[in-house]
């Protein structure tokens, strides 16, 4: 017996052997990993980024191309960025990044002189790798991030896209008779260019996005005045899901907004009252906020009603949630109030409306 176990011990180690000089023979494949996530998407109005990060080494090099120019000329770079114990990635010039794996990044864009550029934060997706657009047929849910408006996407098979944006709130989205809501039909197609879908509303307006797994989109708006094109601020589409529940939505995120802000916001949900509990940054909470359907049928879209900017006016808010593997993105709007004020914003911005992403803990 003792023979047979000094034999089979021999026989391990020899193994063992043999899988270590076959990792060395094979180059040290696991020494030479590099952990390099790519992201498409927008950066700030008027602009489309590609980016690469290298959490392994600590840096992302990117690339900003200007869409809203007949040959797009582009702006590249590399950014150092380190993780000190927190959620956000840090980088060397303050700004703050978080990332859902591979799949979505969001990142705060401040400028470096101080100015308030209206729309102050990046939204990316992984990288396209389909160009098939039978692949992202359905409906979803949009919410822009400079008005803060809700709609709906529909991309059909035939090859158009239908667009509604709820500008004045009153929750019904396809009302096609409303001179206050935007609506629009037209094509869209694979730009190879870019590796986006493209969307050509008019002569005035065109659109860039890109889409993940056929679940969630980002898309970049240009509009012509003044005799050139200039950015029109982004867009955030998630698929309708009619089995969205409120008790979805609690939890604490990391969030990013569209003013380049970063924080932690929490919510509280009582399911049987359907009502909700936020807690922002450094503020106390706010309590038994109604929430409902957006529309009259469940489509994942949901909203509330409430005056967080204190000019005892209502601000409208609407909030939709992307799920995927466990994690989720938190995606608030919120429009200007009745007397055209709110929250977000600043001189000559088209809306003091905007929009807040954040990231599940």
């Amino acid at each position: 017996m003792m023979i047979k176990r000094k034999i089979w011990g021999f026989v391990f180690a020899v193994l063992a052997l043999m899988v270590i000089l076959s990792g060395c023979e094979s180059g040290g494949e696991l020494s030479d990993y590099k952990d390099t996530r790519n992201f498409a998407g927008s950066v700030g109005p008027g602009d489309f980024i590609n980016i690469e990060v290298n959490v392994t080494d600590g840096y992302l090099d990117y690339e900003v191309r200007d869409l809203s120019l007949t040959s797009p000329t582009g702006e590249s770079g590399r950014i150092n960025f380190t993780k000190p114990g927190s959620d956000f990635y840090v980088m060397d010039n303050d700004d703050r990044f978080l990332m859902l794996g591979d799949d979505v990044l969001i990142a705060t864009d401040k400028d470096t002189n101080g100015y308030d550029t209206g729309e102050e934060f990046i939204t990316a997706l992984k990288e396209m790798n389909s160009n098939v657009m039978s692949e992202y047929v359905g409906k979803y849910n949009i919410i822009t991030s400079l008005e803060g408006a809700p709609g709906t996407v529909e991309l059909k098979s035939d090859g158009f896209a239908d667009i509604w944006i709820d500008l004045d709130g009153d929750k019904i989205i396809d009302d096609t008779n409303d001179e206050n809501d935007e609506y629009f039909s037209s094509e869209y197609e694979y730009d190879s260019t870019y590796r986006a879908i493209r969307i050509i509303e008019n002569d005035r307006f065109k659109h860039y996005g890109v889409f993940l797994d056929g679940e969630i989109g980002i898309f970049d708006s240009y509009m012509y005045e003044n005799s050139e094109w200039t950015g029109d601020g982004m867009s955030i589409l998630v698929e309708q899901n009619s089995e969205s529940k409120i008790s979805d939505f609690a939890g604490t995120y990391k969030f990013i907004d569209v003013d380049g802000y970063n924080g932690e916001i929490i919510i509280a949900v009582d399911s049987v009252n359907e009502t909700i509990d936020i807690t922002p940054p450094e503020e106390s909470t706010i309590e038994d906020i109604s929430v409902s359907y957006y529309e009259e049928n469940n489509t994942g879209l949901w909203s509330f009603n409430y005056d967080m900017s204190g000019n005892n006016s209502e601000e409208l808010w609407t909030m939709m949630l992307f799920e995927k593997e466990g994690s989720e993105i938190l995606v608030i709007g919120t429009t200007e109030d009745s007397s055209g004020e709110g929250i977000f914003g600043s001189d000559g911005d088209e809306s003091y409306g905007g929009m807040i992403i954040g990231v599940k803990q």
